[in-house]
């Protein structure tokens, strides 16, 4: 029996109650619990609040998806302890988010009051650096301190400048940051470099400059607390022991090891150094039972340290691995990928958002952080395979596809977050994607079995929930669990992609059906919408942002109308500020992801000014080299919500930039097109470009624009090719100097914008030369 019917029209409009009645049995239970916590102090009040908070927006008894409680847990218990350390303890010196926001000089300070939770909100960055191949990454903050993996202690680095010790955590802005690529990372600040290698067990550490270094065991990391409760260090070895590993190549000048009763190691070696007479630095082990231990080694310049941290963390890489550096693994799984030289600085954004995604790449997973979101969701790493797919990292994405045929449940549930019903349609989605770009069968042709098995979830739960999914959490950024639009369009989208795939099987005409039977459905509950909301039975919130996928990524023509349009002007003019989609559910920030999206639906329908406005305000919003956090705080510009090195952020740009140079797209006719230089506007065919390794499903072309002369070569004669200009420009063969012919909008999509004009290549032999003539104004 279903939970309850979905609603088929805005709240507002409801003329009956539906959230659901407690049960006599509820009831009772609620009596007895009202009982126990009146008899330890709480009112009647604070027991209703919390039952009326439970049932806000949750049509639903599915319970919080249980993947998220440990990483919450955590967060929870660090915001305790930060609250109950760091105001106390201010001869600690903090790391770089506490340094700011404990500072009321800083434009960063909270108030702690009322709020005994004092969470990192204001500087979640960070940047991930990952040996290729292995399950977890090294992160590394805008102040060059590095956590060497996920939640461990940091490693920091410092000065002394008249005798006193000066940090990159009070100068941030002058850290120069260097991402030398997946795997190496370089800092420079107050002329000292330090370059973080990720290695197979740990990093290698190695500095240059003639300046005095101080290099400090913190037990502090991005988020709070990093346990440290004993040290030893062997001088003879010059290897430092313990809750830590470390190994220098040249003895320090001086070190000291501290406990919290003694003090910060830190604060504590430039004192004795002024006053040797104060203390002997010559403790070689220390233990803390809070876990407040600390490390400093003084090296006289720069250039005299070096070493390798081991963590420790028995994560053994694939034996196609073994014995391998990490350039040559990159090299066979990402060494010719899409290359961007383009207008301004968009082909190093590319690059270093494809860095990025192979920091993250974990083999046969990917997931979408290297330190709060080290997990992995279909949700994130659907879109970050679309990513690796479009630059062209089939072989990177192959080992993750084929984990798909274990990760089916009997139930036909794909095995991702519980309480979540988007992964279904997200898996046959990517599997279908993938299958497109390789042209490699295999994958679907082993997991008819499984397919079968998603298809029948379909089935059941649709017939048990009024022929649509039911209720669940989906993407947490819409809100509580709901009658959410996004999984329903992803099933939608996964259906659509993956039918070619199986039309010579008994599956075809079930998810034919399926496809038809869902439309049908959603049209009817969304018959008294003018737009899209985030859920059905909801009205305009932010949440809306989840259901513009049906332009992209999905490209749902059933519901590509008019409503589509509404939603994405109502959500550019109630939910951006400063020209970023602010999501106010949970993440009270500007979402980088969510803003690429818009620009990407922009882009979908024609309004290529508007995406590149928004585009250009994102790239604007970027931290040192080119990373984003889930949510931006307003204030700070810094991260405020989740993961600080956000994998889905990167991988938006990397389809973006890829879309303004050439994107796919099914035409009135159903035929699928190729649209070029889709985003490019005036300055950029001025400026020129040169792109190599263009993916597409039956190609592997270049692209060379110099003087408005356009070069494509190694483009392929099934795809039909369509060329995007500002109004404005016309194109012509550059050997015959006759004009290409010219299309309406409306032969490519019904309500494609008449901003750009549309061209159609009638005639090439793989290799194109046109020229771009900009007519002149009367």
């Amino acid at each position: 029996m279903p939970l309850r019917k979905p609603p088929t029209s805005p709240l507002r409009f409801q003329d009956h109650e539906i959230l659901q009645k407690d049960s006599r049995w509820h009831r009772i239970k609620l009596a007895i619990a009202r009982f126990f916590l009146r008899r330890i102090g709480f009112t009647h009040d604070a027991t209703d609040m919390l039952r009326s908070a439970m049932k806000l927006g949750n049509p639903t008894k599915a319970q919080w998806p249980q993947e998220t409680i440990p990483m919450n847990a955590r967060v929870f218990a660090s915001g305790f302890w930060n609250y109950s350390f760091f105001q106390f303890n201010r001869k600690f010196l903090p790391p770089y988010w506490a340094e700011k926001q404990y500072n009321p000089a800083s434009r960063s300070f909270l108030p702690r009051s009322h709020n005994v939770l004092s969470i990192n909100q204001t500087h979640r960055n960070w940047i991930g650096i990952g040996f290729p191949g292995r399950s977890l990454e090294a992160s590394v903050d805008m102040a060059g301190s590095i956590m060497v993996y996920p939640g461990s202690y940091t490693v920091e680095f410092a000065t002394l400048e008249n005798e006193r010790v000066l940090r990159p955590q009070s100068d941030e802005k002058n850290v120069e940051i260097n991402l030398k690529s997946s795997y190496q990372i370089e800092c420079k600040w107050q002329g000292i470099t330090i370059t973080y290698t990720a290695t197979e067990c740990g990093i290698e550490f190695q500095a240059k400059g003639n300046k005095p270094l101080l290099f400090s065991v913190r037990p502090f990391n991005f988020e709070g607390p990093a346990l440290i409760y004993k040290l030893h260090y062997n001088e003879k070895k010059m290897h430092l022991t313990g809750d830590v590993d470390f190994t220098f190549n040249a003895a320090p000048s001086r070190f000291l090891l501290s406990n919290r009763q003694s003090g910060d190691a830190l604060r504590r070696i430039a004192a004795q150094m002024r006053n040797p007479q104060e203390g002997d630095l010559e403790v070689s082990d220390i233990k803390d039972t809070t876990g407040l231990s600390t490390a400093s080694f003084f090296f006289d310049k720069a250039d005299t340290l070096s070493g390798h941290i081991e963590d420790h963390q028995g994560d053994i890489l694939p034996n196609a691995f073994q014995m391998k550096s990490a350039a040559e693994i990159v090299d066979v799984f990402f060494g010719k990928t899409l290359n961007a030289h383009l207008y301004k600085d968009y082909g190093t954004w590319l690059r270093h958002a494809k860095e990025h995604l192979i920091a993250l790449w974990d083999f046969d997973s990917i997931k979408p952080g290297s330190y709060t979101y080290h997990h992995f969701w279909i949700r994130d790493a659907v879109i970050m395979m679309y990513a690796l797919l479009l630059l062209g990292a089939h072989k990177a994405v192959k080992p993750i596809i084929e984990r798909f045929t274990n990760m089916v449940k009997p139930s036909g549930l794909f095995a991702s977050q519980s309480g979540e019903w988007d992964a279904n349609g997200q898996a046959l989605w990517i599997l279908a994607k993938y299958t497109t770009y390789t042209h490699d069968t295999s994958i679907v042709d082993k997991m008819q079995k499984q397919i079968g098995r998603m298809l029948g979830w379909f089935e059941r739960t649709l017939t048990d929930n009024c022929g649509v999914l039911p209720p669940g959490f989906s993407a947490e950024h819409l809100g509580p669990a709901d009658w959410y639009l996004w999984d329903n369009f992803w099933a939608l989208g996964g259906l659509k992609e993956i039918l070619p795939y199986i039309q010579n099987t008994e599956l075809n005409v079930r998810a034919q059906n399926l496809y038809t039977s869902l439309v049908e459905n959603l049209k009817c509950y969304l018959e008294a919408y003018a737009y899209f909301p985030a859920a059905l039975g909801r009205t305009k919130d932010a949440g809306m942002i989840g259901s513009v996928i049906v332009g992209y990524p999905l490209e749902l023509s059933e519901f590509c109308d008019e409503r589509f349009l509404r939603t994405l002007s109502i959500i550019h003019e109630n939910y951006f500020f400063n020209g970023c989609f602010f999501q106010e559910n949970i993440h009270s920030g500007l979402n980088p992801y969510l803003t690429l999206q818009m620009a990407e639906s922009y882009l979908y329908i024609g309004k290529t000014s508007q995406a590149r406005k928004i585009l250009r305000t994102i790239k604007d919003r970027a931290q040192k080299a080119y990373t984003y956090p889930e949510a931006i705080n307003i204030r700070t510009r810094g991260g405020c919500m989740g993961d600080g090195f956000h994998g889905w952020a990167s991988a938006e740009a990397i389809i973006i930039i890829r879309n303004l140079i050439v994107r796919e797209v099914t035409l009135q006719d159903k035929k699928r097109a190729l649209i070029w230089l889709s985003g490019f506007r005036n300055k950029w065919l001025e400026a020129g470009a040169s792109v190599e390794n263009i993916y597409t499903p039956h190609s592997t072309a270049s692209l060379r624009l110099k003087d408005k002369v356009l070069h494509l070569s190694n483009i392929s004669k099934e795809e039909t090719h369509i060329f995007s200009l500002p109004v404005g420009y016309d194109a012509y063969y550059e050997k015959t100097n006759t004009p290409l012919q010219k299309i309406p909008p409306s032969h490519i999509l019904l309500h494609l914008s008449d901003e750009r004009t549309y061209y159609l290549l009638d005639k090439h032999d793989g290799d194109v030369r046109l020229k771009l003539v900009q007519r002149k104004c009367l």
